[in-house]
């Protein structure tokens, strides 16, 4: 890589990819685009991953390789690899994920057409391990509409895969959000600061590829507190005691707090969040009823040993 700074940056977190973080690589550096830096952050792997990243930063200059010292978790190593970055614009990719040839020039150019925007992204679909077709993702959110609040309401009231994550952002709006907090939906809280503070354009055409088969850590983790233990925070405890609703909530509290607008503008983004904590009570409720349950579980196992979990 040369002395000057690329003007695009690609973030690429791992831990234990080696089945197929070589189709993940090679996706990356087969792009048109091609002045960019290619940031891999290993989260202390255990497998051969670490070998088969350091052959290809040895082949390409443009491939820098880093190794954690333990597992940080996966949002504090995406973080990192922001924080490594010094491109104007900024992407994440998946180990497992695969993108378009034409994907980064694409995003580059409508980016650099539209200074009132703040990422592109293109369309998704789902591949298996032979790159076949498995899925379409159809929705279609309100992400360039000129109101803060609509592009709010979309992101984060919406189940959508928020695969806006892997497009092209800018880096100055980047620095304005907390990036990844440490629990699992904080990448709905990261986007929202985003649709705060500007637009967000989709492309026509199919560019990332997300691919499905059995393992990967939403579909292998149902609960969203083991999911937050497991895949954010795994030096934490199995007993850890959280508000993972909550935490959510407190992020768009704090996003909407976070970025200048009218006060008409902030009023009509709070009530989208009222609006969410409407649709999501059952969820806010469940946290309290786990953190209440959790310490008298003893208690109340003692008193109806006919409702005890079966053991395994």
């Amino acid at each position: 890589m040369s002395e000057q700074k690329p003007r695009v940056s690609i973030g690429l977190p791992v831990y234990n990819g080696e089945t197929l973080v070589r189709e993940a690589l090679d996706s990356i550096l087969a792009q048109t685009y091609t002045d960019f830096e290619l940031i891999i952050c290993d989260n202390a792997s255990t497998d051969s991953t670490p070998e088969i990243c350091k052959a290809y930063a040895e082949k390409d200059s443009r491939v820098r390789y880093y190794r954690n010292a333990k597992n940080l978790g996966v949002s504090r190593n995406l973080n990192l690899c922001f924080e490594l970055s010094c491109g104007e614009y900024f992407m994440w990719r998946a180990h497992d994920d695969l993108m378009a040839p034409d994907y980064v020039e694409k995003c580059v150019a409508f980016l650099d057409a539209h200074p009132d925007y703040v990422q592109c992204y293109g369309r998704s679909k789902g591949v298996d391990l032979d790159r076949n077709e498995v899925f379409v993702y159809t929705y279609n959110l309100r992400t360039e509409s000129d109101q803060p609040a609509v592009r709010m309401y979309d992101l984060v009231m919406y189940e959508h895969p928020v695969f806006q994550t892997f497009g092209v952002t800018r880096a100055s709006a980047m620095r304005q959000t907390p990036l990844f907090e440490h629990y699992a939906t904080s990448d709905r809280i990261f986007i929202a600061h985003l649709g705060l503070m500007g637009k967000i354009h989709r492309l026509d055409e199919f560019m990332h590829f997300d691919r499905w088969y059995p393992g990967t850590s939403v579909r292998k983790y149902r609960s969203i507190h083991r999911l937050t233990i497991a895949y954010y925070n795994p030096h934490w405890s199995e007993d850890k005691i959280f508000f993972p609703a909550w935490m959510q909530l407190f992020g768009l509290l704090r996003a909407v707090m976070a970025h200048p607008m009218s006060l008409s503008e902030r009023l009509h983004c709070f009530g989208v969040i009222y609006q969410w904590m409407k649709r999501y009570r059952k969820k806010l409720w469940r946290d309290i009823r786990y953190a209440l349950k959790k310490p008298l579980g003893p208690l109340y196992y003692r008193l109806r040993p006919d409702m005890k979990p079966k053991s395994t």
